[in-house]
């Protein structure tokens, strides 16, 4: 569609059609992405790793306790020995959560969350010499997402951790930094994840191997799900 420009005798003829560009708003990159429509959610790719918008997690303020270091802990989650719990700070613990710090002390890193009904249980190990049970102390790095109704059975959970929904994590299984254990995940006991690698299945197997993108990319994941994870509006 032709348009008359200002001025004496000149034409220009206006584009066919007009593609809205958006600026991708992560900081890993700055590509650019169709704008489909107004308001629409960018989503950018990145080694074959998504970046979801993350929206507003509304909770009810009667139902959860907020500390003074940030943690927000649902009012009826069990708590076992909390003397030996220890969070700390900007920590999520949601719904029908049981940490048992009555067996042995439980730490949890800084912007970790515990998805709801999941079970965080030190591991059990007999000493042969005694004839005894002890249980190990138990730790989660920080930067670490458990999904829903996970039992968490491990000794070692390291720094920027990704765990699905459903997942097994089996007695004194290590999980170094920066892994991903998928959605339905089984792993036996004593097994040890390594670094940037991806674990499906059951028995969980390495499935894929994970860019080094993926600390920054979980890094943000936990720290975005804590800074919209809000109290309804009064």
């Amino acid at each position: 569609r032709a348009r008359r420009a200002r001025g004496k005798g000149s034409s220009e003829e206006a584009p066919a059609s007009r593609t809205r560009r958006a600026t991708c708003t992560t900081p890993y990159h700055n590509t650019q992405h169709n704008e489909l429509a107004r308001g629409c959610r960018l989503d950018c790719t990145m080694a074959d790793e998504t970046f979801p918008v993350i929206q507003q997690v509304f909770y009810d303020r009667t139902k959860f306790i907020s500390t003074s270091s940030g943690n927000k802990i649902y009012r009826e989650t069990v708590l076992c020995g909390s003397q030996n719990i220890i969070l700390q700070g900007k920590t999520i613990v949601e719904a029908d959560c049981i940490i048992r710090g009555d067996l042995a002390n439980v730490k949890v890193g800084r912007f970790s969350l515990i998805g709801k009904g999941t079970v965080i249980r030190p591991a059990a190990k007999l000493v042969q010499d005694k004839g005894e049970v002890a249980f190990l102390p138990l730790t989660i790095d920080e930067h670490v997402t458990i999904g829903k109704n996970c039992l968490i059975n491990a000794t070692v959970i390291g720094k920027f951790v990704q765990i699905g929904d459903n997942c097994v994590i089996g007695r004194q299984c290590v999980l170094n930094d920066c892994c991903k254990i998928t959605d339905n995940t089984v792993l036996a006991p004593g097994t040890e994840v390594p670094s940037f690698v991806e674990v499906s299945g059951t028995p969980g197997v390495v499935t894929v191997e994970l860019p080094e993108s993926f600390k920054d990319i979980q890094k943000d994941r936990a720290k975005n799900y804590y800074t919209n994870f809000v109290p309804f509006p009064v």
